[in-house]
């Protein structure tokens, strides 16, 4: 095979694995090979992956079609020569060999079939039960993406998911195929149990589910006087000024649940037209993640909760950006 067609699948590979991961993926060539032997040098082409910037690994591309074996041993030397962890890339791989690697730990990935990456994301090949796309997901999913952000969930069991978000067992298996539906690689199956696994780091994992993130604002109210004190949490516009240096509106705004709401009695609160200015504006979000803070609602829902006119503010825009940094920071919260 010419050169130029090699480059051609490896460029094509990276597009198929971008895609699959939604990160950007540089590679470029290892230089050191001149220290490995002879024989891994004839057998394997050896390329630098950079995940967004953040992670690095060794790919070990086999010129020929080899067995597990060979595979695994090419593969443990790899690790201890360069002390960095290494992917296999790989045209075809049998079932069993896909099992046994993944069992062992042995990262690899198949143009167009299985990935099983260092992070802990692990994609079956062709036998994988069906799972239909979708293009907007629940709240519910929303809520259960946003929680494994701030806790930094891996290898979490749906029952355990449940239990820490409050929900049903179903909620979560609904959760799940909705996750898998969107193409994100974050749940993994141990026989007939599916486990939310999460090993990336925070930027990247994020740049990994900010596109299917969405508004999680249901309904506006406008309130002509304001609510009791303290019985609502920050929404909107004073959920970011609480997180930022921005000065909030002269009116507050609160987000909470349809469900509570109506808890507190809120049908006693008169409402304002929209063109008058309210005494309160009170957001009905889709989810709340109550243990984040107890004065604001989380700081991802209340950037998404942001109306466009307010994002064109540069002084908005720059704040939401600089709270993000904080967010997506893996040594801070």
């Amino acid at each position: 095979m010419l050169q130029a067609d090699i480059s051609d699948i490896l460029i094509n590979e990276m597009e198929y694995l971008s895609e699959i991961l939604h990160v950007d993926i540089e590679r470029t060539k290892y230089e050191g090979i001149s220290k490995f032997p002879l024989y891994l040098r004839g057998q394997f082409e050896f390329d630098i992956l950079s995940f967004t910037g953040d992670s690095v690994y060794l790919a070990l591309r086999p010129k020929e079609k080899m067995a597990l074996p060979r595979l695994r041993k090419a593969y443990l030397e790899m690790k201890q020569l360069t002390g960095l962890v290494c992917i296999l890339e790989l045209d075809h791989l049998s079932k069993y060999a896909e099992e046994q690697m993944t069992k062992e730990g042995i990262p690899f990935y198949v143009k167009g079939g299985a990935i099983y990456l260092p992070f802990g994301m692990y994609l079956p090949g062709s036998n994988t039960r069906a799972v239909k796309p979708i293009e907007v997901i629940s709240y519910s999913t929303q809520k259960l993406l946003l929680a494994a952000l701030y806790k930094r969930w891996e290898g979490k069991k749906s029952a355990d998911i449940a239990e820490a978000l409050g929900v049903s067992a179903m909620t979560v298996s609904r959760a799940f195929d909705e996750i898998e539906g969107a193409g994100l690689p974050l749940v993994t199956r141990m026989g007939r149990k599916r486990y939310f696994d999460n090993y990336l780091c925070k930027r990247v994992y994020y740049s990994l589910i900010e596109p299917v993130l969405r508004n999680p604002v249901k309904k506006t109210l406008l309130f002509a006087s304001m609510p009791e004190e303290g019985i609502l949490c920050l929404g909107g516009m004073s959920a970011l000024a609480h997180y930022t240096m921005l000065v909030d509106k002269p009116y507050p705004t609160f987000g909470t649940t349809q469900k509570y709401l109506k808890s507190i009695g809120y049908s006693q609160y008169d409402y304002v037209p929209l063109e008058e200015e309210p005494a309160a504006v009170v957001n009905i979000l889709g989810y709340v993640i109550d243990d984040f803070d107890s004065k604001a609602i989380d700081p991802i829902s209340a950037i998404l909760s942001i109306n466009e006119t307010d994002r064109d503010d540069e002084r908005v825009a720059k704040e939401i950006e600089k709270l993000k940094e904080r967010i997506l920071n893996d040594t801070g919260a």
